[in-house]
């Protein structure tokens, strides 16, 4: 075997898959061992790696950085309608014309249209659905041609604010979907005018012929498509809402339109504009969805809360607190990212932040904890805050005795177990089997693993019921532990018997 470096090792990927698609495109051949490695080779050159070695990936400290450079190279040449009708050729053009390889995932996941973007120039892989939610953000429509879709501005001019005179970040927040900070809105004083303004509690001053009021101006994409039966079916299918728009098209907007961009490859439908719209400012809150007192009043404290609408679906709400504008979200279409701020977030911290919950993340390498929750109103939906005054000055390393392993288990569950034996699996199931712990920890484990691989798992029952199962797993491990801790070291174990090293 050659001491040559395995090239598809040194770009930057998430995943096994990626690894095994770069290998692909870089001419290697694999093969599965006889000791479960897998084998790539090429010519006289092999590489052996295991499954898990795999899986574990290759986040570079400036991948974000790397995959964002790749991103806008990218959306100035590719064409969604090519890869979508003549996938293999557009891949070939790619590679000779730009540097570029797509690669189709092959049912991986339950997603026979999925597929990996490997750019050969930054050395990078990721997949095409990051792609597609890059160019929608950025307002790209995918065209070959680096085309864009923007914004009329000066329909603004009819509420009397002047295009020209928005903030660089203002009109930033308006291509992407958002809403601009507060704006001073003016509009002919007219009876129709006054009345909408009276019935929306809004305060306006009235000026020279003008009504004038604050509030914000918000945008919001949306797709156009041929009103046929096949594209009803097609909608239904991934789950869009959708609107007729006239006799001859249907319209999609909002987070739809988001969802669709976004879609398998088998969805080819660009954005085909944004449309602007005025939100005042109102006295108090519009309570056009029956909210209690209790729940108005957690609105105003900036909580989010959830109800049920009239199918039956969770929808959370929240109040945008410079406007009293309530903002609302179908619980479905939350998209909670996997790593937040350097953390892999485990099922159960997903489905809590997804029901409005906070929830603490620490990243022990950097000596750092946040609180995050759902921000509605926050350009991520997420609002992250720094968590100063949660003791995070662990150190697994420090944990030698099985005294201190039963006591960190105790606190941390499953997640504590693969802390103290990271790549000591022999270590480990010598310490589960003794403590009565294997049985529980392998069914998280399991249960843990069909979250992240099930195509269902996304689907809000599915992933409260997953969530549900690894909570009632966790309190039994750290329940065992607790208990094995205590047939070990007596009664005083809990109270006054607490090392301090477990102090998190």
């Amino acid at each position: 075997m050659e001491n040559k470096k395995f090239e598809a090792a040194q770009y930057s990927y998430e995943n096994a898959g990626q690894l095994r698609a770069i290998a692909k495109i870089l001419g290697y051949e694999e093969k599965l061992s006889g000791n479960g490695n897998i084998v790539f080779s090429k010519g006289n050159e092999h590489h052996s790696y295991s499954i898990d070695d795999l899986k574990k990936g290759n986040r570079k400290p400036d991948r974000e950085k790397i995959v964002q450079q790749s991103k806008e190279r990218v959306v100035a040449f590719f064409n969604k309608t090519e890869a979508n009708n003549n996938f293999n050729e557009y891949n070939q053009f790619l590679q000779q014309n730009h540097n570029l390889a797509i690669v189709k995932w092959d049912n991986i996941k339950g997603n026979k249209n999925g597929f990996t973007v490997i750019d050969l120039e930054n050395k990078t892989a990721y997949t095409g659905e990051e792609l597609y939610k890059f160019a929608y953000e950025k307002n790209y429509k995918l065209d070959g041609n680096a085309g864009r879709i923007d914004i009329n501005w000066e329909e603004l001019n009819e509420i009397g604010i002047d295009p020209n005179k928005l903030s660089k970040e203002d009109k930033e927040n308006l291509r992407n979907g958002q809403k601009t900070g507060t704006l001073q809105f003016s509009i002919e004083d007219t009876p129709q005018n006054r009345k909408f303004l009276d019935k929306e509690k809004v305060s306006y001053t009235v000026d020279n012929g003008k009504l004038n009021f604050e509030g914000k101006a918000a945008a919001s994409k949306y797709i156009l498509l041929d009103n046929t039966e096949e594209n009803k079916s097609k909608l239904k299918a991934l789950d869009v809402d959708f609107k007729e728009h006239g006799k001859q098209q249907l319209k999609v907007s909002g987070i739809n339109a988001r969802k669709l961009a976004i879609a398998a490859i088998t969805v080819v439908y660009p954005v085909a504009g944004v449309a602007l719209m005025l939100v005042p400012k109102r006295k108090e809150i519009k309570n056009d969805f029956s909210f209690s007192k209790d729940e108005i009043k957690s609105l105003e404290n900036n909580a989010v809360i959830s109800k049920k609408n009239a199918k039956g679906e969770q929808i959370l709400f929240q109040r945008d607190k410079d406007t009293n504008d309530i903002v609302s979200i179908n619980a479905k279409n939350i998209q909670i990212p996997t790593r937040i701020a350097g953390v892999e977030l485990t099922p159960m911290q997903i489905e809590k932040l997804k029901k409005g919950h906070e929830i603490v993340i620490i990243n022990e390498t950097l000596n750092k904890a946040a609180k995050v929750r759902l921000d509605l109103n926050a350009k991520n939906g997420l609002s992250i805050k720094e968590a100063n005054n949660i003791d995070i000055k662990r150190e697994t390393k420090q944990i030698v005795t099985d005294k201190e392993r039963l006591e960190f288990v105790a606190k941390q569950g499953a997640k504590g177990i693969d802390k103290i034996f990271d790549k000591k699996p022999s270590e480990m199931d010598s310490f589960l089997e003794k403590y009565n712990l294997k049985k529980d920890y392998a069914s998280y484990k399991e249960i843990e693993k069909s979250f992240s691989t099930s195509k269902e798992a996304s689907s809000q029952t599915t992933g409260e019921k997953i969530a549900s199962q690894l909570d009632k797993l966790d309190a039994a491990i750290k329940a065992t532990a607790h208990n094995e801790a205590s047939n070990l070291y007596g009664k005083s174990y809990g109270k006054q018997n607490e090392s301090s090293k477990m102090k998190m």
